[in-house]
């Protein structure tokens, strides 16, 4: 931990707000034994001053809860029976499962090691150790040690929504379409099944994007188009030249409708042909617009390539900020002022993407 923490602090580097942002880490991840009061504590420190409370998950009395739960999915694998059954209904629908479930779907924790839960031959193992228990001993160490029994993706909703019931539950995209599989689940223990919000995401656009963005006449609203249609834009925009073949495509489709009335007086049949003659004659058209435009794209290589590099930078990979970047250089940069101006632009239940400048 001291080696990654040495080289966490050196990428924030040696700011004002670096340093500051590097002893808060430092303190949480050296004073903590768990990795999870570590996390527990960086986030407090973040956010705890806007009212965010923590809750210990594993706590012995809130586990304690959860325990017949515990018992009789492992015993009963009712997770895995509700969740598959729903899984295939919703993939006859087209949709595709974000997450499967397991016949068991808890972990083993005691002593650093945490550890799936498996059924063999009327038995209950923990992988890749020693561990094992009868129906009846597994029942005494769930009452015994609830807080021993770790939930895995698809029972830690349920586990979550017994100790802290909610109207609603906002999560993001993945999130909340992985709960759309569980409800079954929730109904067979009888828990209740909060509303699914789907949280606003956001952008930040920094004063260098900013100023790149204007320079290319590119607005907030265009910037999320794909690069080539952001290309033809900046094109038809910025070039003092007819790339359109909108006025000879009209004046070639009234040419070709006199053929054809022509045609069909002499012979009705010819009108097909004088049909087919006008689709080749538009297509032909279609394409040399496309000529057109391709050469001239070709003469504009560097603003191409600002385009290419501004959509990268702000959509890295391809995706929202919010899937790669990490908060950590959001806070070196812009200090405390970073999350103040999220708590106070964010609207979650707005279901607008909000963009942010810096």
């Amino acid at each position: 931990m001291a080696e990654a923490l040495a080289a966490y602090k050196g990428y924030l580097g040696i700011s004002e707000n670096g340093i500051k942002f590097s002893k808060i880490v430092d303190h949480a991840y050296t004073k903590n034994k768990k990795l999870s009061d570590a996390t527990r504590e960086l986030v407090d420190a973040l956010f705890g001053k806007y009212g965010l409370v923590c809750v210990d998950a594993d706590d012995h009395n809130l586990k304690s809860e959860f325990a017949k739960i515990i018992y009789k999915d492992i015993t009963e694998e009712n997770s895995f029976k509700h969740i598959s059954k729903t899984n295939a209904k919703l993939e006859t629908l087209g949709y595709k499962a974000q997450v499967n479930p397991r016949e068991i779907n808890f972990f083993y924790m005691i002593d650093g090691l945490r550890e799936r839960i498996i059924e063999e031959k009327g038995r209950y193992k923990v992988m890749n150790s020693s561990i094992d228990f009868t129906k009846e001993e597994l029942q005494e160490e769930i009452n015994s040690f609830p807080e021993r029994f770790s939930p895995n993706v698809i029972m830690r909703p349920v586990y979550q929504e017994v100790i802290l019931p909610n109207i609603a539950y906002i999560g993001g995209g993945a999130e909340v379409t992985y709960w759309l599989q569980l409800k079954a689940n929730f109904d067979h223990y009888k828990i209740d099944f909060p509303v699914l919000i789907l949280r606003n995401s956001a952008m930040l656009i920094d004063k260098r994007s900013e100023t790149r963005m204007e320079v290319l006449g590119i607005s907030h609203r265009n910037l999320f188009n794909e690069p080539e249609a952001l290309k033809n834009e900046w094109v038809k925009s910025h070039v003092n030249l007819q790339f359109s073949l909108d006025n000879e495509e009209r004046s070639i489709r009234a040419v070709f409708d006199q053929i054809k009335l022509n045609a069909y007086k002499i012979d009705k049949s010819l009108s097909q042909s004088a049909d087919a003659a006008k689709t080749k004659a538009l297509k032909l058209i279609s394409t040399l617009e496309k000529k057109m435009l391709r050469a001239e794209k070709r003469k504009h290589v560097t603003s191409f390539s600002q385009i290419d590099n501004l959509k990268e930078k702000l959509f890295p990979s391809g995706v929202l900020q919010e899937r790669v970047l990490n908060i950590a250089p959001m806070i070196v940069l812009y200090g405390d002022d970073f999350i103040d101006s999220l708590i106070t632009h964010f609207k979650p239940l707005d279901h607008q993407f909000t963009v942010l400048f810096a």
